[in-house]
């Protein structure tokens, strides 16, 4: 080896105050390091398998010690980068089956881990920001939020990407039936493994995590539908109006019984004919149209010419749901429940005008006298569908008046000679209603007195003797 020219010399050791100085020096930078990263100056990036998802944290993901050690089940979950990541992934692979759709995204989604918020102090929403380029989307989170609250926030975000490829005027209005019920499902068919947790095996795969594939396994019966039918045949699922403008500050047992007529309601809109396409089409409109409950009239106008019809088929498709497989399997409490709701309709009462309409029960003899027979037909045909629907799951002692009801409608509106339409005009009295409208009525009061004879209890079977 060649040696350099001139002469060289040889270097002195640094003395042992120099050794300390340097020392702190190396120790100060480091704790400054761990400052920095406490303090979010030094943000983590995580970015999701297909690139949609790019997670900022002011911490990077780390093994647990606490994760050895299994923890009971609980709904409040850690977020750190890498999971979250893949959570969103997961919940995109999940809607894009739940639609029949590839994953061809637009729009970015930016989600924020910050240690400065939390879930019960701040609203958590979705900003979206339109670009040159196109929109993306930005959320806030707490350092830990409730597992059912993160899947909502991240289905909302998608939703809102997937009907702004199809940009309008307006700003996508979501129907709340649509982002709650939507949510159930997924996390019905997926389960738990919709949100991973952290494992203790993190450290060993690092910031891979995040762009490995979303591997969701079905568990179809995680929520099986008889839990759902239990919970509904004693919370009685919520009529179309209550689904489309919901009371503020659901809670307790009325936010769960929302949350599952919602459920049941988008499953039955995914099971008609056509039905992924339909609803994806509904979603595409939202931008372009004033409101959602234009855009949903225009998508399934197949099916619905107007949003009565929706109530009608609504009204039906959940009593066949909570029907079941087994003949005349409902209680008599629910068998009662159910054949006061048939035999009445929700309408608006009227009132001083200086006060808010209420709404409150009207019973079909009402209907039938103040209406006109063409408009109050296709109303009475949908009661005597959910009659007939009663007829083979009512408790036994209630079938022969159920009957009864039935055949009283069914000879009024199939009597021979009844006109396809009837008197124009949007109310009667009583001195210009037709014979059949007058008999009908009569009959319906004579079984509603029956009906409200029927003890509330039936009675139990006879003492054994000894």
């Amino acid at each position: 080896m060649p040696l350099s020219s001139g002469t060289t010399k040889r270097r002195s050791r640094p003395s042992a105050c120099v050794r300390r100085l340097l020392w702190a020096s190396g120790l100060f930078a480091v704790f400054l390091a761990l400052a920095e990263t406490a303090t979010g100056k030094a943000a983590v990036v995580a970015q999701s398998s297909s690139g949609q998802f790019t997670v900022r944290s002011p911490y990077p993901t780390t093994p647990s010690l606490a994760q050895l050690i299994r923890q009971p089940e609980s709904q409040v979950i850690a977020l750190q980068p890498d999971p979250l990541a893949v959570a969103g992934e997961r919940v995109k692979l999940a809607l894009l089956r739940e639609l029949g759709l590839r994953d061809r995204w637009q729009g970015r989604i930016r989600l924020n881990i910050r240690s400065d918020i939390s879930q019960s102090g701040t609203p958590l929403v979705v900003v979206a920001t339109k670009f040159s380029d196109g929109w993306a989307y930005t959320l806030d989170l707490p350092e830990e939020i409730e597992r059912d609250a993160l899947v909502r926030l991240l289905l909302q975000a998608l939703l809102m990407e997937l009907a702004n490829r199809n940009s309008g005027p307006f700003s996508p209005e979501l129907p709340i039936w649509l982002l709650e019920g939507m949510a159930e499902r997924i996390q019905s068919v997926v389960g738990p493994e919709l949100v991973p947790q952290q494992a203790p095996l993190l450290g060993k795969v690092g910031s891979q995590l995040a762009r490995m594939p979303p591997m969701t396994k079905d568990q179809i019966g995680f929520g099986a539908a008889e839990a759902l039918r239990n919970w509904l045949r004693e919370h009685p699922p919520l009529s179309f109006n209550d689904l489309s403008l919901p009371p503020p500050r659901l809670q307790g047992d009325n936010l769960k019984t929302y949350r599952a007529s919602a459920q049941l309601f988008v499953s039955a809109l995914l099971q008609l004919p056509n039905g992924k396409r339909t609803m994806t089409d509904m979603i595409s409109l939202l931008p372009q149209r004033l409101n959602w409950q234009t855009a949903f009239l225009e998508a399934y106008r197949a099916h619905f010419p107007r949003l009565l019809a929706v109530e009608q088929w609504w009204a039906l498709v959940s009593l066949q749901f909570l029907a079941g497989t087994e003949p005349h399997s409902w209680s008599p409490q629910l068998t009662r429940r159910k054949l006061d709701d048939a035999l009445q309709v929700l309408a608006e009462r009227r009132v001083p005008q200086d006060q808010t309409p209420v709404r409150a029960p009207v019973p079909l003899q009402e209907i039938i006298r103040q209406t006109p027979y063409a408009v109050h037909r296709e109303l009475l045909r949908t009661r005597l569908a959910q009659l007939e629907v009663l007829q083979q799951n009512a408790a036994p002692e209630f079938v022969p008046l159920i009957n009864q009801y039935a055949k009283t409608l069914r000879e009024y509106l199939y009597r021979p000679g009844r006109p396809a339409k009837g008197t124009s005009g949007a109310s009667r009295t009583s001195s210009n209603i037709e014979p059949a409208a007058r008999e009908v009525i009569s009959k319906l009061d004579q079984l509603d007195r029956r009906r409200l004879s029927l003890p509330a209890t039936p009675p139990g079977p006879p003492p054994k003797k000894p």
